[in-house]
C-alpha cells in the first residue's frame, strides 16, 4: 500500500486517526516565522484572515516563500515523496468573537483516493481554549472521502452537536507542527486574548499528482462538482471559491456526500475514546 509518512508509526495515526502532533520547528524557525508574519500583518485585515485568501498577490507569493521554505526543510524529509503547494498564515485577531472558524473539511488538492492530502498547522504562540486552539474529530477523514469544494461541512444539521461534543481540542505550543489528513472535520473557536493568535501552515500533496480545484455548483437542480486540473501557482493567485478560468475541466460528477448520521458519531466516538 502507498503510504505518506516514512516513520510506521505516524504512517499509522495519520491511517487510523486523520491527524498527528510533532515537534517539528527550533526557536530560531519560530522567531523566523514570526518575523515574517509581522512584516505581513497588515495584510491580514480580518478577523480570521487566511493569506492564500487575500487579495495582494505579491504579499501570497512572498509568504509562499518564506513559510514554504520552512516547510520544506521540516516536513518534506518526513514524508514518502510530497510536495508543497500551500504555504501561508492563519491569523485571529484578538478579542473577536468572529474569529471563530465552524468545523469544516478543507477542501480536495488530488485524487486523494490511496493517499492524503496533509494540512500542516503550526502556531507561532502557545494555543489553548482562550485564542482560538485547534478541535479535530479523530477518524473522520473516513466519513466523507468525496470531491470537496471551498464551503462549510455538508452535514448542516450536525455541525453543532459536532463542535459541542465531538471534537478534540489540541493545546499546542510554539515549534509543534499538527499534520492532518485535509478530509478531517476541525475547527477552532474565537480568539478571546488581548494578543494575536498567528500560524504558519499549508498543504501537501504527493509529488506526482495533479493538482486539482473543486468547484461546486448546481445544474437543472441537481449538485455538481466540477474537478479542474490547475497550474502549481493556482492558489498563489485564484479567489477560492470561484470558478477558475485558467484551469482545465478533467470532469463534472454530482455531488455526494457520505452518509453521517448522530447514532453513527456517538458510535464512533465511543469507539475512539475506548481506543485513547
Amino acid at each position: 500500500m502507498a503510504k505518506a509518512f516514512r516513520d510506521p508509526a505516524h504512517e499509522r495515526a495519520i491511517r487510523e486517526d486523520g491527524y498527528l502532533v510533532l515537534d517539528l520547528l527550533d526557536p530560531d524557525e519560530v522567531a523566523y516565522l514570526a518575523s515574517c508574519y509581522a512584516a505581513v500583518d497588515a495584510h491580514h485585515t480580518g478577523d480570521f484572515t487566511a493569506t492564500a485568501l487575500i487579495d495582494d498577490l505579491d504579499c501570497r507569493r512572498r509568504v509562499f516563500t518564506d513559510v514554504g521554505a520552512v516547510l520544506r526543510r521540516r516536513v518534506l524529509p518526513l514524508l514518502d515523496d510530497y510536495r508543497i503547494v500551500i504555504a501561508n498564515f492563519v491569523a485571529k485577531r484578538p478579542q473577536s468573537e468572529m474569529s471563530t472558524v465552524a468545523v469544516h473539511q478543507d477542501f480536495t488538492f488530488f485524487e486523494d483516493d490511496e493517499l492524503p492530502a496533509l494540512t500542516l498547522w503550526a502556531p507561532l504562540v502557545a494555543t489553548n481554549a482562550d485564542n482560538g486552539w485547534l478541535g479535530v474529530l479523530p477518524g473522520s477523514h473516513r466519513f466523507n472521502p468525496y470531491y470537496r469544494a471551498p464551503g462549510g461541512l455538508p452535514y448542516h444539521d450536525l455541525s453543532d452537536l459536532i463542535e459541542q461534543r465531538y471534537l478534540k481540542f489540541l493545546p499546542m505550543r510554539p515549534g509543534q507542527m499538527l499534520l492532518m489528513d485535509t478530509r478531517t472535520f476541525h475547527g477552532s473557536p474565537p480568539n478571546r486574548t488581548a494578543t494575536l493568535r498567528p500560524v504558519a501552515g499549508g498543504v501537501a500533496i504527493p509529488r506526482a499528482s495533479q493538482l486539482l480545484y473543486c468547484h461546486r455548483d448546481q445544474i437543472d437542480g441537481q449538485r455538481i462538482v466540477e474537478v479542474f486540473a490547475v497550474p502549481e501557482d493556482f492558489y498563489l493567485h485564484h479567489d477560492i471559491g470561484t470558478r477558475p478560468r485558467d484551469a482545465t475541466l478533467l470532469k463534472t460528477v454530482p455531488r455526494r456526500v457520505g452518509e453521517l448520521t448522530e447514532a453513527k458519531l456517538a458510535s464512533h466516538w465511543e469507539a475512539v475514546c475506548g481506543r485513547a
